[in-house]
């Protein structure tokens, strides 16, 4: 920066208030582009046809206009797992061959000229899980690939600029170094020096001259990074920020005005963060929440003694012990004065990582929490890597809460609680494995949660900011009024897990049993009933392969459920069972049982006469207090009618409600896995528990939590 020049950075900090009608942008399995004329009085955005229209999840990610008929777009084809370019000549938009590295995607596109553009992102290394940089250029007749430097394992670029043709700059991130910055002079790409932490991250830049370029992300404590080049050397320029924020766009009207835009929370504040530099304007003044509790980890790797070193540091507050696990299992609990715990890393950890948890506590509550996760390598490591690393964690999702409950003979050992798993708040394998993210929980993990909070419901009762008590499979069995009785330690649990952070977002993963008790959660809620406290927080239940229809009740039924596919021979009062009848029995269309049953009068204190009792009727009016209902059903799976499957087949209506059509708030989906035994009890077992590892589920829960239509899975129509 220019000597004597006094510049300044002014924040403005917009804060959205997450109300139930908040507007959410769906994905879809068709892309849409839309085109606006010169805006007039009668101007408006039309919807223009492309190619990759009906594509399921092909996804265009950046465009660049050279001219009314000269624009280009890029993204990805995940019908075929490779990078996508297209282009607008006036009249339509066309395919264009490019390259097509394998598992390739493109995030940005610039231009020069008509003959002279750019595009960058990222490809997989063939037969390993590491990625490195993508750069194609495009001449006026063809895309072609232009060497890159990689200096890591996991290497994306995630935008490009252009000053001129010799003059072009790409940035992103190394898992060697951290922030990525490189640098085309009209002949090679080199990577340039930059006053880089290792984890940094740049996500966007903007070029105003050769010796005038801005570059923004996110450091590897989640604040904001901005970074200008003055011709000779990249610095780093300070930036206000809040706690866990970060840059994603960054643009220039000139020298001395430049924005960027992104992503803050602190405290009770969630929202769209806007910065501007300037260099005479004046300042704008800007909030100043406390700044919420904020837990910075890094886990380093000493391999010639195979020694693992966790570094901590507790901001914003104080904390009087720490507890520490790895990979699901307990370590150490430490004083409140301790910085770091050394051990030793194992060899073959699951799937080649380390995942550490580490919690500050004071006086047993939860001030702060935080996940990270160390790959082993080379001498420490006897079982190399199979899957990919998890993804950055998403802006904001340590204000997000998920709650598991799990079905019919779960169980909760006393020995996985007291922060010796997860912290104390519970572990339920069926949903959570840490090192494998097959299974849906550990998936929302691996693919942005991992700063989240997860707690296990528990059928007999929780302690201290909803760290749930051992139970045995037995609780889930017997007990009188036992619907009534979960659904209110359901939400009391929840109520003590949100106390300490109001602002949090919940959402509800629930199976087989678990998502009746879901269920009629939401429908307590919702209609008012059996003193369940409002939960504004709630933004989302998923039911999966739950009988929300209830069950058929009979001594054959009862040998296979309790005795064969469950093991579970402690039980000896069924209420749960005898309570699912009545629940099959309230179904006023055998053929849509699911939808017509009704769980608040079988189990609720509601009004009998009440219409909108049925469970169809429920989730229409829990969207529209602003609760996602998604259901995900395998049509495989036939453990609950294990005998008279095939002449019965109006049984497979009890796990499904009515489908309401994409962004409808009510969804109901299905998938078929496995092969239906109507005379054995474990294959059908497998079946049921297929929903909580199948892959399309695992993304269509994703994209329920993520506010949007769940498209990896198709409508159940029955």
């Amino acid at each position: 920066m220019q000597a004597g020049i006094k510049s300044k950075l002014v924040l403005t900090l917009i804060t959205m208030i997450l109300v139930t009608s908040a507007i959410a942008v769906p994905l879809s399995s068709s892309m849409l582009y839309s085109h606006a004329a010169p805006l007039t009085s009668q101007g408006s955005w039309n919807i223009v046809p492309n190619p990759y229209q009906n594509i399921s999840y092909s996804n265009l990610l950046g465009t660049v206009t050279i001219s009314v008929n000269d624009v280009w777009a890029v993204g990805y084809d995940n019908s075929s797992g490779n990078d996508l370019t297209m282009h607008w000549d006036g009249s339509s938009w066309t395919t264009v061959t490019s390259p097509n590295a394998i598992q390739s995607v493109l995030y940005s596109v610039t231009a020069i000229s008509s003959n002279d553009v750019w595009a960058v992102g990222r490809t997989n290394i063939p037969n390993t899980i590491n990625y490195e940089t993508l750069i194609i250029h495009w001449d006026g007749l063809s895309w072609t690939r232009v060497t890159s430097p990689s200096p890591g394992s996991y290497n994306t670029l995630s935008s490009v600029t252009a000053a001129s043709s010799n003059d072009v700059w790409a940035v992103g991130f190394d898992s060697a170094g951290g922030a990525l910055t490189m640098h085309w002079d009209g002949s090679s790409w080199t990577t340039v020096a930059s006053p880089d932490a290792i984890q940094n991250t740049l996500n966007s830049i903007t070029a105003i001259s050769s010796n005038d370029v801005w570059a923004v992300g996110q450091t590897n404590a989640y604040q904001t990074l901005t970074m200008h080049w003055d011709g000779s050397s990249w610095t780093t320029v300070a930036s206000p920020n809040l706690s866990n924020s970060t840059l994603n766009s960054v643009t220039a009207v000139s020298s001395n005005d430049v924005w960027a835009v992104g992503t803050t929370h602190s405290g009770t504040l969630s929202g769209a963060l806007i910065e501007q530099y300037t260099v005479s304007m004046t300042p704008t003044p800007s909030p100043s929440p406390q700044p919420s509790p904020n837990l910075v980890a890094t886990v380093t790797l000493n391999e010639n003694t195979c020694l693992n070193t966790v570094n901590f540091t507790l901001q914003n507050a104080t904390a009087d012990q720490f507890r520490i696990s790895r990979d699901g299992l307990w370590e150490a609990q430490l004083k409140g004065n301790a910085t770091s715990y050394t051990e030793t890393t194992v060899a073959d950890a699951p799937y080649g990582y380390n995942i550490y948890e580490i919690a500050a506590l004071m006086s047993k509550h939860v001030v702060a929490l935080t996940r990270i996760f160390v790959p082993n390598t080379t001498l420490c490591d006897l079982n190399p890597p199979s899957n990919s690393a998890p993804v950055d964690p998403i802006a904001g999702s340590e204000n997000d809460l998920f709650v598991i409950i799990g079905g019919i003979s779960s169980k909760l050992p006393t020995n996985s609680l007291g922060g010796l798993v997860n912290n104390g708040y519970g572990y339920d394998p069926g949903f959570l494995d840490f090192g494998d993210n097959t299974k849906v929980a550990s998936y929302l993990m691996w693919h942005g949660y991992l700063d989240s909070r997860f707690i296990v419901f528990s059928y007999t009762g929780y302690t201290q900011d909803g760290m749930p008590k051992g139970y045995d499979c037995k609780y889930t069995y017997d007990g009188s009024s036992f619907f009534q009785k979960q659904v209110q330690k359901l939400g009391a649990q929840i109520q003590a897990a949100v106390a300490s952070n109001p602002n949090v977002r919940v959402h509800i993963l629930a199976h087989s049993q678990g998502g009746v008790i879901a269920l009629s959660y939401v429908a307590a809620l919702v209609k008012n009933l059996d003193g369940v406290t409002p939960l504004p927080q709630l933004k989302d239940v998923s039911l999966l392969d739950s009988p929300v229809g209830g069950t058929i009740y009979n001594s054959g039924y009862l040998t296979n459920m309790v005795l064969k596919a469950f093991s579970c021979n402690t039980a000896s009062q069924f209420n749960n069972l005898k309570e699912m009848h009545k629940l099959f029995i309230t179904a006023s269309d055998t053929n849509h049982r699911g939808q017509t049953a009704s769980v608040v009068d079988a189990f609720l204190s509601g009004n009998p006469l009440d219409s909108t009792n049925a469970n169809q009727a429920v989730v229409d009016l829990a969207h529209q207090k602003g609760i996602t209902v998604f259901v995900a059903g395998n049509m495989n799976d036939y453990l609950w009618q294990p005998h008279g499957c095939i002449t019965k087949p109006d049984f497979l209506s009890t796990e499904f409600i009515q489908d309401e059509g994409d962004n409808s708030g009510v969804y109901s989906r299905y998938f078929k896995s496995g092969i239906p035994d109507c005379l054995s009890s474990l294959p059908n077992l497998l079946n049921h528990l297929e929903v909580l590892s199948y892959d399309a589920v695992n993304q269509a829960v994703f994209q329920i939590v993520q506010g949007q239509a769940p498209t990896a899975l198709p409508p159940y129509n029955s």
